[in-house]
């Protein structure tokens, strides 16, 4: 008698477990196609541009209507995927999503906490997830630049100007130690064990030459764009550059010589892989 009744509480309980998943999905569902859709934010580098300049207007971004390969936008930390995510969302109208949940970019990015088939790709800068995804964007960005980002990010009381000079001499080196083998790691690890189709871009170059990195990224992710769209995009992410306090620093210094030597057989490691990837030449700028 007594396992009669074990049995039908338990049931019970399970029944309304499943209940009650049900109706939070029900409603996470509501709640996205009641939401307005809003326009891409655009943070402190891009306000006071003129969306109106040369026929630029504000576009509207939202969830894609229709299923999207999954698509990873895979990138060691301190790469520049911000900014790669502003100017796939102008170009596209589609939001970007994110494997992580973090509130504050959540202000920024609408679709930071989706990692479904509704968003045109989905950041990561983790190694072992690989298999979630059908496709994989990979942005690379010189270590030197990346290390001094992730660390102004991390270390910097005023996210406007990042860490100071301070910083970086009380800080950088024990830094640097902690990681120095990361950022070969991350991106030997996708390019080389990734199965699916990848593209590599770096964001040098997306910085130097928006409109030709961006036809290419667009031609790999398979989605269609309009010329007028592309040209403004390219045109925001132009004039919104401006440059942190941070990067006048040269991180260089604080690099032992056999840091140095190892950074460069790292960068030449990378840039033929990449290569092969893509099947043009590829060049890490090396300055900072």
């Amino acid at each position: 008698m007594t396992r009669i009744i074990s049995r039908r509480y338990t049931k019970i309980f399970y029944a309304t477990i499943l209940i009650f998943v049900v109706i939070v999905t029900y409603r996470l569902m509501i709640q996205r196609e009641t939401r307005t859709p809003k326009l891409p934010f655009l943070d402190k580098k891009f306000r006071g541009q003129d969306l109106n300049d040369n026929g630029c207007k504000p576009k509207t971004v939202w969830f894609s209507k229709t299923p999207l390969k999954k698509t990873a936008l895979a990138s060691y930390p301190g790469s520049g995927t911000r900014l790669l995510r502003h100017v796939l969302e102008l170009t596209t109208g589609v939001l970007t999503g994110s494997t992580y949940c973090d509130k504050q970019l959540l202000q920024d990015f609408e679709g930071e906490c989706t990692d479904d088939e509704t968003v045109l790709t989905i950041k990561t800068h983790e190694w072992f997830d690989k298999l979630k995804y059908e496709k994989a964007v990979i942005l690379i960005r010189s270590p030197y630049k990346s290390y001094a980002s992730l660390f102004s990010h991390q270390n910097g009381q005023d996210i406007g100007r990042g860490a100071s000079k301070v910083d970086f001499d009380l800080k950088f080196k024990e830094f640097l130690g902690s990681l120095f083998d990361m950022w070969r790691y991350f991106n030997e690890e996708w390019m080389k064990d990734f199965v699916g189709p990848k593209y590599i871009i770096f964001f040098d170059n997306l910085v130097q030459n928006p409109k030709n990195e961006i036809r290419k990224l667009m031609a790999f992710l398979e989605f269609e764009y309009t010329e007028k769209d592309l040209m403004c995009a390219a045109k925001h992410l132009k004039a919104g550059i401006r440059k942190k306090e941070y990067e006048d620093i040269d991180v260089k210094q604080y690099f032992t010589l056999e840091q140095l030597s190892k950074t460069e057989e790292y960068i030449k490691i990378i840039e033929t892989m990449a290569t092969e990837i893509n099947d043009i030449p590829h060049h890490i700028d090396r300055d900072l």
